[in-house]
């Protein structure tokens, strides 16, 4: 598992890893990811959205 040893020297305490943290962080990098690619690629979200058959609110709301 990985932790965030900068929001350890933040706070001044080791933080415990738990699934949901885990969770959270996979979410945060596969959310980059695709926004990253989208960027690398030329698309804009509206763009994206389309192409995936969704609305841009809700591609928005999936990334956050």
């Amino acid at each position: 598992m990985v932790r965030d040893y900068e929001a350890e020297k933040l706070f001044g305490v080791e933080l415990e890893e738990t699934p949901q943290t885990l969770a959270y962080s996979v979410a945060g990098e596969f959310s980059s990811a695709v926004m990253d690619e989208a960027a690398r690629q030329g698309l804009t979200l509206a763009e994206l959205a389309r192409r995936m058959g969704i609305k841009q609110p809700t591609l928005c709301g999936m990334l956050r």
